[in-house]
């Protein structure tokens, strides 16, 4: 009951706010800044995908409305998500803003740019992407914090499947390697205050990125390891009489990452049978009720939008059911709404914001 009682303890103080920013930075603002240069939301896309439909591996359900209707609209979403991506890569140094510096340097937009060429091979992005590498940044790695650690693994993944280039192997095997001893070194608080918050340093989004990586390498070794800890702490008993827990339908603070739901993904990415598991099923089972954010208050409300679309879909990926993929076209259609919103408004789009909604929208390609 060790996890549970620190639980509780961290949920009767007001510690929301204390892994609050990304990056070791400041959280973002909320998005009310000057108005912006960048183009409106594109109507039309200007480079049509070459991917195929998006398909899971699992058994496919009956195509519904709201799919279709989402698969007609999901190259001009691709387009608006692109534009503040792309401006920031191609700007000269001097010229970026510090919303553009700080998501290059945790390698956000470079993962971004990556995942969007991988998915059109729009050469646009591909060279986007080479212009926003920090070749001395990535030679630091072991400066890097948590957060900039699990992205930079998912950029290295993304780069060797969109380009077959390995220049950031040797880089992510360090980075992948001392996040796993991140991971072990944690004691019960430290997890528990991980794990229960959504914010940038969550041990669920970082263990995920660190498994991505070690499967894409097909390192036995660290694959096994991972299974145990994910065993051992990610399904410890404890966890289950707290999660889920309101942060995943009711956002307060900070919070950008709904904990619960990516603690349940991260498990059933590293072990898929696990979705048998009493806490997982019954979990799963209660995401129907999960309804997008409307009208976000705070930027990090935004962003959450996405990262649950990411999650619901990998339940759908894990059960083939249609109602996840319904509810991950509902989120994303809300956060695609509230971006043209913003445009109209004049402010500008943090490309945070894009980097996590591209992190979810490629989901629903072919892989």
């Amino acid at each position: 009951m060790v996890i549970e009682n620190i639980a509780k303890k961290l949920l009767g103080t007001a510690i929301l706010a204390v892994t609050m920013g990304c990056a070791g930075s400041s959280a973002p603002a909320v998005a009310s800044r000057a108005p912006a240069a960048a183009p409106a939301p594109v109507e039309v896309a200007v480079h049509q995908t070459v991917v195929a439909a998006a398909a899971n591996k699992a058994a496919h359900p009956s195509v519904s409305q709201s799919w279709m209707s989402f698969r007609d609209e999901r190259s001009a979403y691709l387009e608006t998500l692109a534009a503040p991506l792309l401006e920031c890569a191609n700007a000269k140094p001097k010229k970026r803003s510090p919303d553009c510096q700080r998501r290059l340097d945790t390698f956000e937009i470079p993962y971004a740019l990556t995942a969007l060429y991988r998915v059109t091979k729009d050469p646009r992005f591909g060279e986007a992407a080479e212009k926003s590498i920090d070749r001395k940044r990535v030679a630091k790695n072991d400066r890097f914090d948590h957060y900039t650690a699990a992205w930079f693994l998912a950029f290295a993944r993304e780069r060797e499947l969109a380009t077959r280039n390995t220049d950031m192997r040797a880089p992510a095997d360090a980075v992948a390697a001392r996040l796993e001893s991140v991971l072990s070194d944690l004691d019960d608080f430290q997890f528990a205050q991980k794990a229960l918050f959504g914010s940038d340093e969550n041990v669920a989004f970082t263990l995920s990125n660190v498994w991505g990586w070690a499967d894409h390498r097909a390192d036995a070794a660290m694959r096994s390891r991972l299974v145990s800890y994910t065993t051992s702490r990610m399904l410890g008993a404890d966890m289950d009489s707290w999660c889920p827990m309101p942060i995943d339908g009711e956002p307060e603070n900070f919070e950008f990452m709904p904990p619960c739901l990516t603690r349940a993904t991260t498990v059933l990415e590293v072990m898929p049978e696990q979705l048998s598991n009493k806490w997982i099923s019954e979990f799963v089972a209660a995401q129907d009720k999960l309804e997008p954010v409307r009208s976000p208050r705070l930027t990090e409300h935004g962003v959450l939008n996405f990262t649950r679309s990411h999650g619901l879909w990998s339940l759908y990926e894990a059960t083939g059911k249609g109602l996840y993929r319904d509810m991950y076209v509902a989120h994303m259609k809300a956060q695609m709404a509230e971006l043209g919103r913003m445009h109209k408004r004049g402010e500008t789009i943090d490309p945070w914001y894009s980097a996590f909604g591209v992190r979810a929208l490629v989901r629903s390609y072919a892989a």
